[in-house]
Parts: C-alpha cells; structure tokens; sequence
C-alpha cells in the first residue's frame, strides 16, 4: 500500500466517480480504477461496489475511507513541513478567497509579491466563505482568507487589516454631496445589496439596520454588477475600499463617498490549519499583509503608494 493509492482512493470518495476523480487527479479513469484495485488487493477487501453506476462504498471502504483523508492531510502537511525547511522562501501556497475580495486583494497582492517574496509560489482558488472553510478542513487549500468568524478546532486565525465600505452613489444625484457621510443620513435610503451567496450581504445589511437604511427588493449576483449599476444611475451601494484602490478602475458616473467615524467595514482575517506543515511559511505571509495594507489618518480617498495600501481613514 503506498500513499498514491490512498490519494486516488480519497479523491473517489469524495468526487463519487471514477470520472470525476479521475480529471482531478489528472490521470485517466483506466489509470484511477487499476490504483484503486491495486489498494484493494493491498488491504486484502473490496472497498467500492462496481455492479451499479452509482458509488457505493463497501462496509470495509467506509472504514478505510474515514482513515485515508487524515493520512494523505498529514502526509501532504509533512510535505510542505520539509519544503518550507530545505528553502522557506521557495514554498508553494494555495490562498482561498471569496468572491467579494479576491479580485482586488490580487490587485495588490500580485505586486507585492514579485516585489518582496519573488520566490514564493502561490496559487488561488476563488470560492464562498462555507466551501472555503470545508476545502481548509478537508486540505484542499492551505489557507483562506474569511471576513467572518471560523471557530474551528485545530485552525489558526491572524487578523489582517479593517477594510472599511464607501458609499458608492450615483455622479449628479441628491447623494452626491461634498463632505463625509453619516449614518443617519442614509436613514429610508433604498441600497442595493448582493445576494445571500456572498458575506458581504450579511455585513452590509447590518448596516442597513444601523442607519435606518432600506435593502432593495433586487439583489445582485456580484461587487462587479452593483457597481456599474451605481455608474448607470440605477442604485445606490456600499462598496469594500480594496474596490475603490488603484490599480482598481471607476466606471465613470459612479461617486465615492467617506463615511464619518465610526466607519462601517469588515475585518480580513488569514486561517490556516494548526498542523500544516507551512506554519513559518504562513506566518511569513500574514506578516507581510499586515505591514503592506495599513490603516492611513491621512491619505486620500484612492490613494495608492507603493508600499502601502490605505485601508482606513481610521
């Protein structure tokens, strides 16, 4: 029995086809299923029922299946735990993000990176909070970066940075006032939201709540969308200062306000597995967030410097 087999046999399980396993182990579905038999010759069991078109897992593939994720978690963690030694600064990271940042975090992750971890190999994967928490737990990622809480036994949490929200208002429109914004001044506002798929949603209709502002009937699929509405002059929003930095672009006809202190926003946070054997790796990383996107009192709105990111006006 060797690692290999346990791998493919843990992508079967969790993919429920040959096929499917198959493409994300980037081999054929011949190559999975004779990695499977040999496994099972192994073990000495049969560990899947091959007389239906549906995978069924055998008494005995039930019980390897629960044990064959933790040793291919632990074995890839020991992995990355000797990489990260031999040569830290040429570790490879997978960073999952959601949707609502991942985009504009990359912005100006991206140059920084070449700037000061040239070496450093990252890789990303852009999914919702709940499926990113699974993918951490499960190992399919090494870290992910949350806007919400993740109270989990056995993970690691460093915060990042406060990303505060701007009201983004249509150019010409009443909303459209010299000064910074006050909460009850958005009080029987209508604002146009995402949808319930993103975090976001959940922040920004706290603050809702908190100035007497009015949710929209209409909710939006993505940041991207609600923000060229705003530019058409069809709805009025909260947008994530990191959307609202260069190198990010404007549509023209949208506005962005500062709101007064104290400004409404969310808190990024880094999580990553306490066992992964790229802890120094990964508090390398966060170190470096931390530095690079740091709060300014007195930088203007989408100000960018080359060796900072303004965040916070507070």
């Amino acid at each position: 029995m060797n690692l290999k087999d346990l791998a493919y046999f843990v992508a079967l399980v969790e993919e429920g086809s040959f096929t499917k396993a198959a493409a994300r182990m980037g081999v054929s579905q011949p190559t999975l299923s004779t990695q499977v038999k040999r496994l099972e010759q192994d073990l000495g069991a049969s560990l899947v029922e091959r007389s239906t078109q549906k995978l069924i897992l055998t008494p005995a593939g039930k019980e390897v299946a629960k044990r064959a994720e933790d040793i291919v978690l632990a074995a890839s963690d020991l992995e990355h735990a000797a990489a990260a030694q031999a040569d830290p600064g040429a570790s490879e990271i997978t960073l999952g993000i959601f949707p609502t940042l991942c985009q504009y975090f990359l912005a100006h992750l991206l140059p920084l990176l070449r700037r000061e971890r040239p070496r450093l190999r990252m890789r990303f994967v852009e999914r919702r909070s709940p499926v990113l928490k699974e993918n951490l737990i499960g190992g399919e990622v090494d870290a992910i970066l949350l806007a919400e809480p993740f109270e989990h036994r056995g993970v690691t949490q460093v915060p990042l940075f406060r990303e505060d929200f701007l009201l983004a208002v249509p150019a010409g429109s009443e909303l459209e006032q010299p000064g910074e914004v006050h909460m009850e001044d958005l009080k029987e506002t209508t604002l146009t939201l995402v949808n319930q798929d993103h975090c976001l949603r959940g922040q920004t209709e706290e603050v809702c709540r908190a100035a007497g502002a009015l949710p929209s009937q209409f909710a939006a699929t993505s940041l991207e969308t609600l923000r060229y509405l705003v530019a058409l002059g069809e709805a009025v929003t909260l947008v994530p200062r990191l959307a609202a930095c260069p190198p990010i672009d404007q549509p023209e006809g949208m506005v962005l306000r500062e709101f007064a202190d104290p400004k409404p926003g969310r808190d990024i946070s880094l999580f990553w597995r306490t066992s992964s054997g790229l802890n120094p790796v990964l508090e390398d990383f966060a170190a470096l967030i931390r530095r690079a996107f740091t709060p300014s009192a007195t930088a203007p709105l989408r100000t960018y410097q080359m060796n900072t990111i303004t965040l916070s006006n507070s």
